[in-house]
């Protein structure tokens, strides 16, 4: 599923990329698998209003609609320092 999808995967990401929506890709080669198989993780930073605004782009993602890859979403940014300003108060 991996390799068919592949092609149509990377278009859509330099596509976000383009339009400014994702930046500062980086791909780990080195991630494993508990049985050492080879697990590729690739990490960027989304430019989006909150996290709901993130979730609806990443559930659009290719991989992730046909269920071959899994999201983690880690707030940075302004996003992050507005949140934990707020719990501060």
């Amino acid at each position: 599923m991996v390799n068919s999808n592949l092609a149509a995967q990377t278009t859509q990401l330099i596509d976000l990329w383009r339009s400014g929506i994702v930046e500062n890709v980086y791909f780990n080669t080195e991630t494993k698998f508990a049985d050492d198989r080879p697990m590729p993780e690739v990490v960027f930073f989304i430019k989006a209003e909150n996290e709901e605004e993130a979730k609806k782009l990443l559930d659009e993602m290719i991989f992730v609609k046909k269920n071959i890859a899994k999201y983690e979403l880690h707030p940075v940014g302004v996003l992050w320092l507005t949140k934990h300003e707020t719990e501060s108060k």
